[in-house]
């Protein structure tokens, strides 16, 4: 007898479960999303336990006769697709025709649904994958799957699940992100007998998310709306001040179907350069709309992977569209409509680029860190002196610790600015302008070693900021450097650049920025620190550092009123 057998049918099942069932969520999921594609417009569900021990949703949608009842649980058994062609259109959300077989496999199943215009319904029961015999039920209309003991008798899988509260909490997640975009049906959630969500009919996103998230958080959130082609992007994104340390708060939409996608999530955080720290995630609520042509869905057993056919037009659409909204709330002159049109161009190709590198090599959840970068304050003394608070948009109140600089503007506001992170601003700013593109020779060259494994991509940023130099196979000889460093300024940001994994010109004028710009605990002569105010309220992203971090924080009468409780 040969060494090789095919596996009993039973067998067979519960290995095709593991491509879609690894956890209760999917089963909640799968379950709601058969619901959806019935025409459901009403959607309870319930789990207990973690979903392992209960998982049941019923819905109001066609429900199925007897004929079609047993074949919805035969493997490769679906309503969706009839030829070759309509798996590279996919416009519903199960498919696969292997969720109800791959959940028989591994569970104790219970179907029960009936046809509206039936007089009665049918039920059907699975235990571990052998199937009982069809019985009369007595339901309204639609669906009712009852799920219970995930993986009992499978002990080598029970045992990867993590803790009840974090299965509860995923299942939560997946229920919700579902809501969310189906905000024309009501849904109902209980976890261990007690209501968790309920959102109603034709309820908005923002009264669902205020369910989920932070209230502070959704009142400060702003609408997204683009359009590219035929993409559009349209929901809503955080103010940056609440940004925070993971991504658990950032939801992409792809033709209503919930995703996780690198490229999106590299050109969101793309969008929020600047003002946020590399390590801060914004939050968000994003929708993509792009003809099912253009867009694989069947990339991952579960549906939650895509991939597109053109990865440049949509990084580029959603990135302008998230761009151009914060835009118009924090700054003052948003970019021209042919700026925000050019500016991805920039960096569309590294983004791009680092982003398929990264893949390569295992991508990690943190995204491409385009820094912005950028003299001393440059102070006329008579200027200063003659100058009267009168004379000027705020009236500067003094200095704390010699770090902070108090400020309060025309219209009553309290402002806190941090003096290194304001600095920090303005020479990026004036780095960054051409005009101040000026050189100055040195007598004797600056000579730094180069690291072993060092490319030589720096070479152009250094040519862009006027470094003149000459390589050879382990040194670089520097002969010119920018008139605003001195040679030692200049050889100790050449040694930190080449020894770092940076190779773009914002990283090296933000290094130049923040070792030259003025330090915490710096004592400044109220003329200086006026000056240096003055010089801030002329950047055009002046709310935030090149590194991301709030340069000012606004206090208002009836804000102070509150904190005093008066």
């Amino acid at each position: 007898m040969g060494n090789i057998n095919i596996l009993p049918p039973n067998i067979q099942n519960m290995i095709a479960a593991g491509e879609v069932i690894e956890r209760p969520a999917n089963v909640l999921k799968e379950l709601i999303e058969n619901s959806l594609d019935a025409g459901a417009d009403e959607i309870f569900a319930e789990i207990e336990g973690g979903g392992q021990i209960l998982v049941l949703v019923q819905d109001n949608g066609s429900g199925m006769d007897k004929e079609d009842l047993l074949l919805a649980v035969k493997r490769h058994a679906t309503s969706k697709i009839r030829n070759r062609d309509d798996l590279f259109s996919i416009k519903s959300f199960g498919f696969r025709g292997e969720a109800l077989p791959s959940i028989g496999a591994v569970s104790h199943m219970k179907i029960c649904t009936k046809k509206e215009d039936a007089d009665f319904g049918y039920s059907l029961e699975i235990k571990y994958g052998k199937q009982g015999d069809l019985s009369i039920c007595a339901l309204n209309r639609g669906t009712k799957v009852e799920v219970r003991d995930l993986f009992l008798q499978i002990p080598a899988r029970l045992k990867f699940l993590k803790s009840t509260p974090v299965e509860s909490k995923r299942c939560e997640e997946v229920f919700y992100k579902i809501a969310l975009c189906h905000t024309d049906k009501k849904f109902h959630l209980k976890r261990d007998g007690k209501e968790r969500f309920k959102f109603s009919k034709d309820q908005d996103i923002i009264s669902r998310i205020k369910h989920i998230w932070p209230e502070e958080l959704v009142n400060n959130l702003q609408s997204v709306n683009y359009r590219i082609g035929d993409i559009s992007v349209s929901g809503y994104v955080c103010d940056p001040k609440y940004s925070q340390a993971r991504g658990d708060r950032i939801i992409f939409y792809v033709n209503n179907r919930p995703v996780k996608d690198r490229i999106l999530l590299k050109a969101l955080k793309q969008a929020y350069s600047g003002m946020i720290l590399s390590k801060e995630y914004p939050a968000g609520i994003l929708f993509l709309k792009i003809s099912p042509d253009f867009v694989d869905v069947n990339v991952h057993p579960a549906k939650i992977e895509v991939r597109f056919k053109d990865e440049s037009l949509v990084f580029s659409a959603l990135y302008r569209g998230v761009k151009s909204a914060i835009e118009k709330k924090y700054f003052e002159s948003p970019y021209p409509e042919e700026k925000i049109q050019d500016k991805p161009k920039k960096y569309l190709s590294q983004a791009l680029a680092e982003y398929r590198a990264e893949e390569k090599k295992g991508f990690g959840l943190d995204i491409l860190e385009k820094d912005y970068v950028v003299s001393h304050i440059d102070i006329s003394e008579k200027e200063t002196i003659e100058e009267s608070d009168e004379d000027t948009e705020f009236i500067y109140l003094g200095q704390i610790e010699d770090t902070y600089l108090i400020v309060k503007d025309r219209e009553g506001k309290l402002i806190i600015l941090d003096q290194h992170a304001v600095h920090e601003r303005i020479l990026y700013e004036r780095y960054s302008d051409k005009k101040f593109r000026s050189t100055q020779k040195l007598l004797i060259p600056i000579k730094v070693k180069l690291p072993e494994d060092r490319d030589k991509n720096f070479a152009n940023e250094l040519n862009h900021l006027g470094f003149e130099f000459a390589i050879n196979d382990d040194s670089i000889l520097i002969s010119t450097i920018p008139a605003y460093l001195t040679g030692p300024e200049a050889e100790e940001i050449i040694k930190e650049y080449i020894n770092s994994d940076k190779d773009n010109v914002d990283s090296l004028i933000k290094m130049i920025s923040c070792k030259k710009a003025i330090k915490a605990n710096t004592r400044l002569e109220r003329g200086e620190a006026k000056e240096l105010i003055k010089q801030w309220l002329r950047c055009k992203d002046k709310e935030f550092c090149p590194h991301g971090r709030p340069t000012s924080l606004y206090f208002s009468r009836k804000e102070l009123d509150r904190m005093f409780k008066r």
